[in-house]
């Protein structure tokens, strides 16, 4: 599993998501791109995106509050929804498409 040392939050077209990154140097991008109220910290150990939206609402990470604590809500419940989807998929003895491993990179 994907694991990302950087999290936070960014705005794009007055939409709020989470963005998850191994570098800070992701804020350059992220402005290149047209981002605005990009808030991005560093976590204390590598996490998967799971972990680090976890984290996040955890640990009161405040940007603009209700906007983000949805979006980051919403990002952790979608690719837990995924990861169950496939692991359903296995148990039934289904082949299990890729998408454990393709989880977007925020």
């Amino acid at each position: 599993m994907k694991t990302y040392t950087h999290a936070g939050v960014s705005t794009l077209n007055g939409v709020v998501k989470l963005r998850l990154a191994n570098d800070a140097a992701r804020v350059k991008t992220l402005e290149k791109n047209g981002h605005t109220g990009i808030e991005l910290i560093e976590l204390v150990i590598p996490m998967s995106n799971i972990e680090a939206a976890e984290y996040l609402l955890d640990n009161g990470f405040q940007y603009d509050v209700p906007s983000s604590v949805a979006a980051i809500t919403l990002a952790r419940d979608n690719a837990q929804s995924k990861i169950d989807k496939a692991n359903r998929a296995a148990e039934a003895g289904e082949p299990v498409a890729d998408e454990i491993e393709d989880l977007e990179e925020a």
